[in-house]
Parts: structure tokens; sequence; C-alpha cells
């Protein structure tokens, strides 16, 4: 999946399991790219592979107002 994000702009990652399930937050270089890496049969490869649905998923996009990596 790595690669994946790499090749359609990908920024940022995290990801953590909930109690309803997971939760995983991306920042893009657009709304787009992210668009693009969904549709990606490497990403649809490894959903499946995982035995996860892509009905299982909910997919929300916001306009990032500010970004910061503490160092």
């Amino acid at each position: 999946m790595s690669e994946v994000g790499h090749d359609h702009g990908l920024i940022f990652h995290a990801a953590t399991a909930t109690d309803e399930g997971f939760l995983v937050i991306n920042v893009w270089e657009s709304k787009d790219g992210s668009e693009a890496a969904a549709r990606d049969p490497r990403r649809q490869a490894s959903l499946q592979a995982a035995g996860l649905d892509p009905s299982q998923i909910r997919r929300e996009h916001y306009e990032l107002e500010n970004f910061e990596i503490a160092t």
C-alpha cells in the first residue's frame, strides 16, 4: 500500500484500531490523488487479500487548515 500512496501524492498516513473497527487518517497533496489511490488496482488487491469489502470503508474528505510535525 505504501507504493500506492507514494504514486498518488500521499504526504502523511496514520492508522489505529478503534472500538468500532479501524481509523485511518491520510493527508494527500490533493483530493484527486486520494481518489486515484482508492481506484488503484494494487489497493483493491490489498483490500481483498485482507478480507475487507470496499463497502465497509467510509471515506470523508476535508480541506486541511494546518499541518505541522513537531521535531
